[in-house]
């Protein structure tokens, strides 16, 4: 909460971690996109569910594995 609060999102120190993460080119595209709008409809929605969905269970899956 400091961060937000205080800091306000602390954006120097945030787009530095992001870069060291994910790259330079990343961050770049991700503020050139910052702007775009996008509308979802139903559909794309439960595209996004359905994905996330498998994403989780398979990440479930292997916590269940590399727990045995």
């Amino acid at each position: 909460a400091r961060c937000n609060t205080f800091l306000h999102g602390n954006m120097i120190e945030y787009v530095q971690k992001m870069q060291k993460l994910y790259g330079n080119d990343l961050v770049e595209e991700l503020k050139r996109q910052k702007h775009d709008g996008y509308i979802f409809n139903r559909s794309n929605l439960e595209d996004i569910i359905k994905s996330l969905t498998i994403q989780l269970n398979d990440l479930k899956e292997k916590e269940t594995t590399n727990a045995n």
